[in-house]
């Protein structure tokens, strides 16, 4: 009896670990040179409801999701028209003090929410898979201004896109980075000249 006690404790005690580690929050203290990439503690839910932007709303029954991967490496997302995805966060004081700019790549139309407010809406969201709009080029940035310590939540109500003609798509699902203006400045300098090489080596080859 003592041992059957024992294990049931041992098995309880792991599961809080596991429970511990998995809720455990992201925590951003300084911005690297290539920015910050918000790729963990992404959860998901095939639903569309009002209040899943309400920062106070409870996720923790929501499957995980990676969506820096591509949607056909998302089986989850089968069969879904709308979704929501929501992660947590905190900042340190060094970025609390910083102009922050968010930056948005994706293959879906979304609609994007720091703290329940609605601060980006990329694309035009639809139950019917033929009438969604994906706008995942040229996407403004948003500024943004972070308090440490608190817990932050973004919360993504997005469509998935799936072109009605036959087309394999590679690109991440959605992808955000924080970054401040100079190095967003950089990086951007250095798509443009990628950008600028790999028009003119097409236009070389086609013509």
């Amino acid at each position: 009896m003592n041992a059957k006690l024992l294990f049931l404790f041992l098995l309880i005690s792991s599961l809080l670990r596991l429970n511990a580690r998995a809720a455990k929050v992201p925590a951003f203290d300084h911005l690297p040179p290539g920015g910050i990439d918000i790729i963990e503690g992404w959860r998901f839910t095939g639903e569309d409801g009002a209040g899943f932007a309400a920062p106070e709303y409870n996720d923790k029954s929501w499957r995980i999701i990676h969506p820096e991967k591509p949607l056909s490496q998302l089986p989850e997302l089968k069969g879904v028209s709308i979704g929501w995805m929501r992660t947590h966060f905190t900042v340190g004081p060094e970025l609390s003090k910083r102009s922050l700019i968010l930056s948005v790549f994706q293959t879906c139309a979304s609609e994007i929410f720091l703290d329940g407010e609605l601060i980006l809406r990329h694309g035009v969201i639809s139950r019917s898979g033929n009438e969604v709009i994906p706008i995942g080029a040229n996407l403004p940035e948003e500024e943004l201004h972070l308090s440490a310590g608190k817990e932050h939540v973004l919360a993504i109500r997005f469509a998935p896109w799936r072109p009605g003609f036959h087309m394999h798509t590679d690109g991440y699902l959605l992808w955000l980075t924080l970054n401040n203006f100079s190095n967003w400045q950089a990086n951007n300098k250095a798509i443009d000249e990628s950008n600028g090489t790999y028009t003119v080596l097409v236009s070389v080859f086609f013509f």
